[in-house]
């Protein structure tokens, strides 16, 4: 785009017309509208929501109890004489390590929900982000009508001077030239719109064939910002300690870095009670048949009937889980460490957008109030000299150059300053400040 404005400022202007023939076909949405759809039906971002419904089932097996084992014991041949059958069951009962795995999986559900909050509110901002562009795309397409409207004009004027022999036909020449030559720029005016539809339905990214245009013609201006959900750039704005305690308490980064050091702390408990015996409780029914009951006192010797029960316990004295218990500690620290580079760097990226905001705040009052005035002013008075003949086309055409260049450069101001708002957003993590 940025190339494109520069083309027209070197060669006066273009005249293109509307390029799509089926954009009655696209469904105009304004921003909110754009917005909302990109949330409800974001494809990646429906991606993303499943994720905290694998965290709900990675919580429910983080709770999971042991499940019991089936003993039994049968024997046979004469080793079974004096030696009972068993039936029974052996339960396993961790120790202590059941509600640190839960906490670790309730961690990790929390970090789960962060990012897809971070991915919601990231897909807002490009949205508003393509919003922008295709509307800045529209705006520089009527400052191209509009300068065909003033290269027409010029010729009308010059052939009328030529005729009256006020001026040579060279003059009439130079004027078709660059008529002619605003022609060849046609394509890439309109390819510029067309680039620009095409990445909105791309940041949309929704199922279906129907295509999506804005409602907006052109980037609104005076009076008019708060249809972007942009404040007035006239507006007081807050300083930059102010939008910092906003950043560090709503930005996601930070919070999701906060996030990874609870995760590893409760990751080093999971890890740290390895070391904690586990026990397993054992018990079930034993049974002596007459033929193993090889004592005549015991029940006549009939069948003989009973119970038996056991303790085991896991000692974990060979192997005390130190590498795991070290790497847990060190992960731990990477991620303190990782959590004081992400609130610095946060720092740093809102200090260059407070920076950027203010800019585009003085660029667009200062072509609002004085360039875009002057420029126009200038411009009818040049060319009510030069249809009188009081100045040459020489000097129409170079007022002309200003003027396109001041139209465009205003239409780039207002882009940068919505640009400006939107990335300060971003920085600060927040939809919308009152």
């Amino acid at each position: 785009m940025r190339y494109l404005a520069a083309v027209l400022i070197i060669i006066l202007g273009m005249s293109p017309v509307f390029a799509d023939e089926n954009i009655n076909s696209y469904q105009k949405l304004t921003l909110d509208e754009a917005i909302n759809l990109a949330v409800k039906r974001n494809l990646e971002l429906a991606e993303s929501e499943r994720n905290i419904k694998v965290a709900d089932n990675n919580i429910k097996a983080a709770n999971r109890l042991q499940n019991p084992v089936l003993e039994t014991m049968f024997l046979g041949g004469h080793t079974s004489i004096g030696n009972p059958e068993q039936f029974g069951f052996i339960w396993p009962v961790e120790i202590l390590k059941r509600g640190a795995r839960k906490n670790l999986a309730k961690s990790r559900k929390e970090f789960a929900v962060i990012t897809y909050g971070d991915d919601v509110f990231e897909l807002k901002i490009a949205v508003r982000y393509a919003y922008v562009k295709l509307a800045t795309a529209k705006s520089l397409f009527k400052i191209i009508v509009y300068q065909e409207e003033l290269v027409d004009k010029m010729i009308y004027i010059t052939k009328r001077r030529v005729e009256t022999g006020a001026a040579a036909e060279i003059d009439l020449m130079r004027a078709m030239m660059i008529y002619n030559f605003l022609k060849t720029l046609h394509n890439e005016a309109q390819t510029q719109i067309d680039v620009n539809l095409n990445h909105f339905n791309k940041i949309l990214d929704l199922q279906g064939p129907q295509l999506y245009d804005i409602v907006d013609d052109e980037l609104p201006g005076e009076g008019s910002f708060f249809k972007l959900l942009t404040p007035y750039y006239k507006s007081q704005v807050l300083s930059y300690e102010e939008f910092e305690k906003i950043a560090l308490e709503n930005r996601k980064d930070i919070k999701e870095a906060r996030q990874k050091v609870d995760i590893a702390k409760k990751n080093l408990v999971v890890i740290t009670r390895q070391n904690i015996p586990n026990i397993e409780i054992s018990a079930g029914y034993m049974y002596m048949s007459p033929y193993q009951n090889n004592v005549i006192e015991l029940n006549d010797g009939d069948a003989l009937h009973g119970y038996y029960g056991g303790l085991n316990i896991d000692l974990p004295i060979l192997y005390r889980y130190k590498p795991e218990i070290e790497n847990a500690r060190l992960e731990l620290e990477q991620k303190e460490l990782r959590l004081e580079t992400v609130i610095k760097a946060a720092k740093q990226d809102l200090r260059s957008a407070y920076a950027e905001l203010i800019l585009a705040r003085k660029n667009l009052s200062y072509y609002s109030e004085k360039l875009l005035k002057e420029s126009d002013e200038i411009f009818k008075l040049t060319q009510k000299s030069y249809q009188i003949g009081k100045s040459n086309l020489s000097d129409l055409i170079l007022v002309e150059q200003t003027n396109t260049k001041i139209l465009i450069g205003y239409v780039n101001a207002l882009s940068d300053y919505y640009s400006a708002w939107i990335a300060l957003l971003d920085e600060l993590d927040t939809e919308e400040l009152k």
